[in-house]
């Protein structure tokens, strides 16, 4: 081994390989993202009732889970919830103007 570089065997008949292109991301179900979807409220309320009842087994959580879609059911069905105005006036209301308004 006078003079002749050494090379480590098979170095020559090495091929460059392309880069690999970017992955696909995972296929994910439909529904497993956090969108707003429509619930069937007369089942939920179906399902609490058989198990208030004693006929169907839901647990703890379960329980809670319904009673807060009930909560947002409700919510999103009174329209006055999502827009609150005030009105301000220079000129105060007289006791009996603020009687027929606000005393129901």
């Amino acid at each position: 081994m006078t003079g002749a570089a050494v090379t480590r065997p098979g170095t020559a008949r090495r091929r460059w390989k392309p880069p690999r292109p970017p992955r696909k991301p995972r296929y994910k179900r439909p529904g497993t993202r956090c969108e707003s979807a429509a619930l069937n409220v007369s089942a939920v309320l179906g399902r609490l009732q058989h198990h208030a009842l004693g006929a169907a087994d839901m647990t703890t959580t379960q329980v809670r889970a319904a009673e807060i879609v009930l909560k947002k059911a409700k919510a999103a069905a009174e329209p006055e919830n999502h827009a609150v105005r005030y009105t301000i006036s220079a000129e105060p209301l007289s006791e009996d103007e603020w009687q027929r308004r606000y005393a129901h």
